[in-house]
């Protein structure tokens, strides 16, 4: 028997799952405030933002909720709706759902309804058409992968390890947003007539783009870092130390400046050789 509920307590198993192996990793370091200890926080608390959006706010459909085909009337949804609730025949709906079963009349709607979710159609009261649902659903999913870029983002920072693959991770944030919203503008709607096995595009979708704002940080930060590069003035600083060092050694060293004596006995018998023949000319 759930406690909370039974979302909200599978969550809270994943949180403490994630929590407690954060909590052993972080004891088995040497120091605990590092700027890497320090980006492990926030892919910590990234991963439990994303859990908790997976398990607890995953998206609302009517269809799934009641186990009912694609192609229930809507006058049919209102009276299941009423019989769930326990609420008598007669009883109002709220507004929100009021608007959604009004616009499921349409089988136009509904096909928007497996591309855009139930939040989209019945959120959007101004909108009436294919590219009014499109603009109204886009920031809300672009919004997602900002945040994902910004995560990915600060995790890659200098000094990081990660600094090399700030740019390719954020190019590849961005061509999943594109691959998604080219796939859900124009991948064709298919409905059974019996309603039923639909594949729910929108929910689907979701699930991938938010599996995938979880896997990719995590991955990211847990690659192999490149080693630390050197300032260019750090290194001529050790330089500069590692001369003024030496230098007494190379004014205290003594070098032999005497010329090498090996070749001294050829050199003195030539020349005494030749001095001797020079005396011997002059007297005669």
């Amino acid at each position: 028997m759930p406690v909370v509920s039974a979302s909200v307590d599978a969550f809270l198993f994943a949180a403490g799952a994630v929590l407690v192996s954060t909590v052993l990793f972080m004891r088995r370091q040497a120091q605990l405030l590092t700027l890497h200890n320090a980006l492990t926080l926030l892919v910590v608390f990234h991963t439990l933002s994303v859990l908790y959006t997976i398990i607890v706010l995953w998206p609302a459909n009517i269809f799934q909720r009641l186990r009912i085909p694609l192609t229930t009337p809507s006058d049919t949804i209102r009276t299941v709706l009423l019989q769930h609730a326990g609420l008598p025949a007669d009883a109002p709906l709220p507004k929100p759902l009021e608007t959604l079963l009004t616009r499921l009349a349409s089988f136009d709607t509904r096909t928007l309804y497996v591309r855009f979710g139930q939040t989209v159609i019945q959120d959007c009261e101004y909108c009436s058409t294919f590219d009014e649902f499109l603009i109204f659903a886009a920031p809300r999913i672009a919004l997602g992968y900002v945040k994902a870029a910004a995560v990915v983002g600060l995790i890659t920072i200098k000094g990081s390890g990660h600094e090399r693959l700030r740019t390719w991770s954020v190019a590849l944030i961005v061509a999943a947003f594109i691959v998604e919203g080219y796939w859900i503008a124009t991948t064709p709607i298919g409905i059974p007539r019996d309603g039923r096995n639909v594949f729910m595009w929108h929910d689907n979708l979701w699930l991938i783009r938010h599996l995938f704002f979880l896997a990719f940080p995590i991955l990211i930060h847990n690659l192999p870092r490149s080693p630390p590069k050197m300032d260019p003035a750090l290194l001529l600083t050790a330089a500069r130390a590692q001369l003024e060092q030496i230098q007494p050694q190379l004014m205290n060293a003594r070098f032999d400046t005497d010329p090498p004596t090996t070749l001294y006995p050829y050199i003195e018998s030539e020349a005494f050789e030749e001095s001797k023949q020079l005396q011997d000319t002059s007297k005669s």
